[in-house]
């Protein structure tokens, strides 16, 4: 599995959690791009954002151009814990139904472009090309991915697998509610709260949710 991932300054504590969390095996490769900070504050639509937003597309482009052009392909934000290997399932399961990629659910917000996976080398290179072709009329890079590829052709990865607050329909998750993570999920996404501290509470809150869950079956 090629793992790539991209940060700006204000995301690198989010960068950190990512990379102490994410657990490789003998020939995974990790590439990650430094992004110039664009938008001041790291925050979601804050002033700057959507620029910030194309830098890290470019520098993903760049990262999947030098990728070998076998291999299996992970295009993932840094506000995510990976609790355990699924790339196995993931592949066999593309493979089976004949896909090239496969996303998170993100409920309401649709595939999640935050978190991607690709068969090999040209298959990401040529979605995120029509990703950014599209990201000067989009509003960020997700409502394009979800231009760029019908929600019918995508896999989309069971909970399972990759969770996020936002599949409860509750909308933003925030300070002070319980996250109810299913139990023994691969990994978590904490996309559905805005704000990096809050980003960073959520993250250690589901870590306590699947280990309070591992040790009552102990």
């Amino acid at each position: 599995m090629h793992w790539l991932t991209t940060f700006s300054a204000t995301h690198r504590r989010l960068f950190d959690w990512f990379t102490t969390h994410l657990p490789m095996r003998p020939g995974d490769t990790l590439s990650a791009a430094h992004v110039t900070q664009l938008c001041g504050s790291g925050t979601y639509f804050e002033s700057g954002w959507k620029t910030q937003i194309a830098g890290k597309l470019d520098a993903l482009l760049k990262l999947t151009d030098s990728m070998p052009s076998s291999g299996t392909i992970a295009c993932l934000d840094v506000d995510i814990t990976v609790f355990r290997h699924f790339e196995d399932d993931v592949v066999e399961h593309m493979q089976r139904t004949g896909s090239q990629y496969a996303f998170q659910d993100d409920g309401a917000g649709g595939i999640c472009a935050g978190f991607m996976l690709f068969e090999r080398r040209e298959v990401a290179l040529g979605l995120l090309e029509s990703v950014k072709s599209r990201l000067p009329e989009a509003e960020s890079e997700q409502p394009a991915l979800n231009q760029a590829i019908a929600r019918s052709d995508a896999i989309l990865l069971p909970p399972s697998i990759v969770w996020t607050y936002g599949l409860h329909g509750l909308g933003l998750w925030e300070p002070g509610i319980v996250p109810h993570s299913p139990r023994g999920i691969a990994a978590h996404h904490a996309n559905w709260t805005i704000g990096l501290e809050n980003k960073m509470i959520l993250l250690r809150a589901v870590v306590a949710e699947q280990t309070n869950y591992a040790a009552a079956q102990d």
